[in-house]
């Protein structure tokens, strides 16, 4: 008896429909166990038009220079020990700390996320779609090139 490929391959399109990417680890890396929690961007929103969190660009300097989300430090993965000193003071172990990088496809969120982690942060939370989606959807941002209509 010859087994019916179609519906093998039916069912395995059907399982991999069902997996949201942004609760996927990320591919080959050694975060698979993550220590915190990720986040939408509207729960992201939501947190930022409180003003209950910290955010965090996790991106190359120069990138956060040129653009960011309206009120973030930059902490990025690549010199995070050499502005964690400068960015140490405006936050604290309790607060909310919301970390962003590019885009889905960006895991410096996670690299720093780690890192304060390792230095007690407790309350460390990744925006999954960071800035292109946050900048997409017209929220505040704020940066070197930004045109003051979009501030």
């Amino acid at each position: 008896v010859k087994p019916d490929v179609t519906k093998e391959w039916n069912l395995t399109v059907l399982s991999v429909q069902a997996v949201n990417p942004s609760d996927l680890p990320p591919i080959g890396s050694e975060l698979a166990a993550m220590p915190f929690d990720r986040m939408d961007l509207k729960k992201a929103k939501e947190i930022f038009d409180k003003g209950k969190a910290v955010f965090l660009d996790a991106r190359p300097e120069y990138k956060y220079q040129e653009e960011h989300i309206k009120g973030s430090y930059s902490l990025s993965a690549s010199r995070f020990d050499y502005q964690y000193e400068q960015v140490r003071d405006k936050i604290k172990l309790e607060d909310i700390i919301v970390i962003y990088c590019s885009n889905y496809t960006c895991h410096l969120s996670e690299e720093v996320a780690n890192k304060l982690i390792k230095k007690s942060f407790k309350n460390v939370k990744v925006f999954v779609g960071g800035w292109s989606l946050w900048k997409e959807s017209g929220y505040p941002v704020e940066g070197s090139d930004i045109k003051d209509d979009k501030k």
